[in-house]
């Protein structure tokens, strides 16, 4: 644990101090956390907290803020966010509140604002984000130095007295409730009580000094990498249910970042999670959607997924996609269900895309086999197995449909939709283009290029890069080697031509009526869809006026 490393939020406290009317400042949470663990030394999202009225608070900050700050109001719930604009570091105020009733599943019924750091901590929800820092300035600056912590001889003394004294460092660790009450009564730091206490103690502090408080050993949880809900955890995410995807994310990150160990959910929160799981639903989709985002926005949403199947979610949150489970494919494709072959292309995709739409593509982008295979059952000839790749039973047709469904019910944007339903629908395009000629192939990428954009077609070949890996088929190649020369094209085209669209075509609809004394109608996009196509196939020789003309006359 790399509790000497806490010293680095001892200047953002001693920035936003000046604000806050002689109250003590607190930071809490994530901050604390991840320092602790050493996996983000210098975080840029700090959670602080203080005694008093959110009205009062923000009335100082604004009176005393500078102009390389930004402050606003957050939410009702009484936040407030600054901003530095040259650091970029974001600092997040939520005075201390007490909260009485979740009669919802989503909100409090009633917030009591406090002057209780213990009454503010018995509300949050893991024991791991409930651990708060501060530092006093004693008129005397402390040594420092970075020595390995005694991590067994920190814990055996916590256990013991309820405190703990880094000396090198000077952190005092203070777990126990009745002297954090002391020590920090009506949210103003008791200079007096501490000192006798040190004296009562026989401790020897001096000089400046960092305090952690942690009522709810949340460094024991540290320390043996379990997340654990405050308190009773079925009360918990009774009071709000999105604590329970939350949990999950919590413990997805923490895993990916950690150099060794691996975090794990205390057994009753586990359990208390898969209990109150059908609390989930009645949560605003908003709040579904951000959880969803922060998630494939991250690096490992295939944990993620694979945890919310076993807590009984994955139909609440991905109906389409839990249909699936268990659906056999040909395993001369595919030796898995299409679940379990959708899992395994989403661990691909992640370690080569940061595209959280194109990862949810992904998750989605085989969702309509059951349709399909369903269609194949009753398909007794080839003709009748082509009707179906045409029909509204192909994966690729009736997929962007159910992705339309799911995600709009979790409070995605139409914007955010079509981006996921383009790459279902396309998903199978790069493939397609391989089994066309070395001359067609160029084409193809540059007519999707042209349609599309560079960015959406390069995500496109992850996709299909993605979907072979996750074959894991011993019986064939993943043939992903033939999909780099589609990248090799890509560029080339990128780089050489730009995206070449319709608007660079050498004629409009204007000419073709002058030329072909035509009327407005469908027949003047044919025609130029018509020598767009043909134009695609050689830009630099074909694409003026007189030789389009020509061609189009020629086809006549």
């Amino acid at each position: 644990m790399h509790i000497e490393d806490i010293a680095y939020l001892n200047w953002h406290l001693h920035e936003l101090a000046g604000y806050t009317s002689g109250k003590q400042l607190f930071v809490v949470g994530g901050a604390v956390r991840d320092i602790l663990l050493g996996i983000n030394k210098e975080p840029k999202d700090i959670d602080m907290t203080l005694a008093g009225e959110p009205d009062v608070i923000f009335a100082a900050l604004e009176q005393a803020s500078r102009d390389d700050y930004s402050l606003f109001r957050t939410e009702k719930f009484g936040t407030m966010t600054m901003i530095d604009k040259k650091t970029e570091v974001s600092y997040e105020l939520t005075p201390f509140r007490e909260e009485g009733g979740y009669e919802d599943h989503r909100h409090p019924d009633q917030i009591a604002w406090s002057n209780s750091l213990l009454a503010d901590a018995k509300r949050r929800d893991f024991t791991i984000n409930c651990i708060y820092y501060t530092f006093v300035s004693r008129g005397k600056s402390a040594s420092s130095s970075s020595s390995t912590v005694d991590q067994e001889k920190l814990i055996k003394e916590l256990s013991k007295h309820g405190w703990y004294y880094q000396a090198d460092c000077s952190l005092l660790i203070v777990q126990q409730h009745e002297l954090i009450e002391k020590l920090f009564a009506d949210g103003i730091f008791q200079g007096e009580v501490f000192d006798a206490w040190v004296e009562e103690s026989d401790v020897e502090i001096k000089g400046d000094v960092g305090i952690l408080i942690d009522p709810f050993f949340g460094i024991q949880d540290l320390y043996k990498w379990v997340l654990r809900a405050v308190g009773d955890a079925n009360k918990r995410f009774q009071e709000d249910a999105l604590r329970i995807l939350r949990a999950v994310r919590i413990v997805n990150i923490l895993n990916q970042k950690l150099e060794q160990g691996n975090f794990d959910f205390e057994k009753e929160t586990w359990l208390a999670m898969k209990e109150q799981h059908a609390l989930v639903p009645g949560l605003a989709k908003e709040r579904l959607h951000q959880e969803i985002e922060k998630v494939f926005r991250g690096n490992n949403p295939f944990g993620w997924v694979a945890l919310i199947d076993d807590i009984g979610l994955l139909a609440t949150l991905f109906p389409a996609l839990a249909v699936n489970k268990y659906d056999e494919q040909p395993v001369r494709y595919h030796p898995f269900d299409t679940y379990s072959h959708t899992l395994l292309t989403l661990w691909q995709l992640q370690q080569i895309n940061d595209n959280y739409l194109v990862k949810l593509g992904m998750l989605y982008h085989d969702v309509g086999k059951k349709d399909q295979y369903a269609a194949y059952a009753e398909a007794t000839t080839k003709e009748e197995i082509e009707e179906i790749h045409r029909g509204e039973a192909n994966h690729v047709i009736c997929g962007p449909e159910y992705a339309a469904r799911d995600f709009r019910a979790l409070g995605f944007s139409n914007k955010e939709i079509e981006e996921i339903q383009f790459y279902i629908a396309y998903h199978m395009r790069p493939g397609q283009i391989l089994t066309a000629n070395k001359e067609n192939q160029l084409k193809k990428v540059r007519k999707l290029l042209s349609e599309h954009g560079y960015e959406r077609v390069k995500n496109l070949f992850d996709i299909t890069v993605a979907d072979r890996k996750g074959q894991f088929n011993p019986l064939q190649s993943d043939e992903v080697e033939s999909v780099q020369h589609l990248y090799v094209l890509l560029d080339k085209l990128y780089n050489e031509e730009g995206q070449f669209t319709m608007r660079e075509l050498a004629i409009d609809g204007n000419v073709l009526m002058e030329e072909f004394d035509l009327s407005p109608g469908p027949q003047i996009k044919e025609l130029l869809d018509k020598a767009f196509d043909w134009v695609l196939s050689d830009i630099a020789a074909r694409n003026s006026k007189k030789t389009i003309l020509s061609y189009l006359r020629s086809q006549e």
